[in-house]
């Protein structure tokens, strides 16, 4: 099962209203023993946090995978945009993961 699919037999409530799959914007840049993300890197939405503090939501980034990040460390972002990079990051509000972004990572073996 997916992180955070089901609890006491339902789906997992995801804190700020997120649905698994939903695309987020980090807000910050930090350093972790297992991986690095940087601000303005897309994610993927996992689930609620893996962790004690419910009030997080877990996060696929492309260089940090399972992150519990707090609602103020993430926003949502719109799809499509004139401003998009192919870097798994975004410029002006685009968010496509694209080549190299957490999407192409998941397919490699």
């Amino acid at each position: 099962k997916a992180v955070g699919q089901f609890r006491r037999g339902g789906p997992a409530d995801i804190p700020g209203g997120y649905q698994i799959g939903d695309r987020v914007i980090s807000e910050i840049s930090y350093t972790f023993s297992s991986g690095f993300v940087k601000k303005d890197d897309v994610g993927i939405v996992r689930g609620p946090s893996t962790g004690r503090d419910l009030g997080r939501v877990n996060v696929d980034f492309p260089r940090l995978r399972s992150a519990n990040m707090l609602l103020t460390q993430v926003r949502p972002c719109s799809e499509g945009g004139p401003d998009q990079e192919k870097n798994g990051s975004v410029a002006g509000g685009g968010c496509i993961p694209g080549e190299g972004g957490v999407e192409e990572q998941q397919k490699t073996p």
